[in-house]
């Protein structure tokens, strides 16, 4: 936990800016903040960092800034950035906000609450400690790009946004890069925070500190990257979408993707990889498959290619023939293939949300609507919400849907559960083995039987009241979740062969 990274969690908080759906949760140590600092919202700082955030200088700029500034005294450590300079349209207001925010922790006697916090924030660290264990995810990327960096960091950021993290790299003195991998939980409720299990923490490794490896590379070789930049046209709107507004960054994000994904082939296994690409694609990274056929050549030639960089150039010529091949229409089709995460960023306008309407527990079914309100305020903002009844009568073939209810009170989850191999009986669920449980939940994707390009979402349980907040329970990087309470009992992915999904 960085003093600097959660002045700046305070000051966003105190600001009420927030990324789309990455507002911190509820938490007893949000409260405390809160409720520390709120003698000081109207400090400068905090208008101005609303300010700058709201013109653009906000996801990885702010803790970019925060980490070239030393402690206590917020004075520039290493000189700014072209990058960090020109996302704030000038080295003065990099200046200001630095000064201004030195400011505010001396007047807020903002060392006091970060002391006064220490023992919760040792908790979070032996936590992330226990749950990373032996496992040496900086070598296996040091070994994949032939290299190595001055030094790695995870930074656990409690308020600063949830889920996911950002890769900021500095300037170190022997010319290398300090890498850092500033994280959000992945969820949080009262005085307990989960930041994930072992794979979140090896994926977010591999992909954060991945950035300080690859975006050098295609900085200094922008000009030519930028020659193929028609490929980014097909697929900006998704792009866009995920906060990748041009094509250097989206280039960035498909090497690193495909890196992962072939790491996730070395270290895991071939399904895992399998599942990788499709989840990616169906993000919108057309060209990762290529990328990965392009990286096993890497991969069996290091004698040659003994460092990433060395291979650079092969992965600009691979987007230079597929620049001037021109690919067509069906290139950039994409199957539905998993998994939650990937079934939820499809095209935004295109989802219903369908509640139910003959749930015997009517109480519960006023809440799952209300969730379901939610959800359409929070992550899809263009749904239409449907009856079941109505969303039966619809041409399916146009929609993607996210449906909650049981079976018995949401007539379109009854049709659609007869096709997944997950069968409820009586407080047990069977998968390829049985669950026993009080409070048995399930979240499953599927592709929409009427057009594959299309996805189906359902969260189901035994009762409707089980429904209710289904979200909180972690769920995404699979194709479906199996839970008692919010106890998960199975998170996997379904085996996929000649169009079927089966139970592996």
């Amino acid at each position: 936990v960085d003093e600097r990274i959660e002045l700046l969690s305070v000051i966003r908080l105190l600001s009420g800016f927030s990324e789309k759906n990455h507002a911190a949760f509820e938490t007893v140590y949000k409260k405390s903040a809160l409720e520390f600092f709120k003698k000081h919202k109207n400090h400068p700082a905090v208008a101005f960092y609303k300010k700058m955030a709201e013109s653009g200088f906000s996801y990885d700029a702010p803790p970019t800034l925060m980490l070239h500034l030393s402690w206590p005294d917020m004075k520039v450590k290493t000189p700014f950035t072209e990058y960090l300079t020109a996302r704030a349209r000038g080295v003065e207001n990099l200046d200001k906000m630095a000064g201004l925010f030195a400011d505010f922790a001396k007047q807020s006697d903002f060392a006091s609450f970060f002391k006064q916090n220490a023992p919760f924030y040792s908790g979070l660290l032996d936590g992330a400690l226990k749950t990373i264990g032996s496992n040496d995810f900086v070598a296996q990327i040091e070994k994949y790009y032939g290299t190595g960096q001055a030094g790695y960091n995870i930074v656990l950021a409690p308020i600063l946004r949830r889920q996911g993290g950002y890769g900021p790299a500095v300037n170190s003195d022997d010319g290398r890069l300090d890498v850092y991998n500033i994280m959000g939980p992945v969820d949080a409720s009262e005085d307990k925070y989960d930041f994930g299990g072992t794979e979140h923490f090896r994926s977010l490794v591999w992909h954060e500190f991945g950035h300080s490896f690859v975006n050098p590379l295609t900085e200094k070789n922008s000009a030519e990257v930028e020659l193929y930049s028609k490929l980014f046209t097909p697929i900006a709107k998704k792009m866009a979408g995920q906060a990748y507004p041009n094509w250097q960054t989206c280039v960035n994000e498909h090497i690193i993707r495909a890196v992962c994904a072939r790491l996730t082939a070395v270290h895991i296994g071939e399904s895992e990889y399998i599942a990788e690409i499709n989840n990616n694609r169906a993000k919108g990274f057309a060209y990762i498959e290529d990328l990965c056929n392009l990286l096993t050549v890497y991969e069996q030639q290091r004698s040659q290619y003994f460092e990433f960089k060395v291979f650079y150039p092969q992965i600009i010529a691979m987007f230079k023939k597929l620049s001037e091949s021109g690919p067509g229409a069906d290139y950039y089709k994409i199957k539905f293939t998993g998994t939650i995460n990937a079934a939820l960023m499809l095209d935004p306008a295109s989802y219903v949300i369908v509640v139910p309407g003959g749930e015997k527990d009517v109480a519960a079914q006023k809440k799952i609507v209300k969730c379901a309100e939610n959800v359409k305020k929070m992550f899809l903002k263009k749904a239409k919400i449907m009856k079941d009844s109505d969303a039966l009568k619809l041409d399916a073939s146009k929609y993607s849907f996210v449906a909650y209810g049981t079976s018995e009170g949401n007539s379109f989850i009854k049709k659609h559960m007869e096709a997944i191999p997950a069968k409820f009986g009586s407080n047990e669920i069977e998968l390829k083995e049985k669950y026993s449980g009080k409070n048995l939940r399930f979240i499953t994707c599927w592709p929409n039987p009427a057009n594959a390009e299309r996805a189906v979402v359902i969260y189901t349980a035994l009762n409707a009241a089980d429904v209710v907040n289904i979200n909180n329970i972690f769920h995404g990087p699979t194709d479906y979740v199996a839970a008692d309470g919010e106890n998960i009992l199975k998170s996997s992915n379904y085996k996929k062969s000649g169009g079927e999904w089966k139970l592996k």
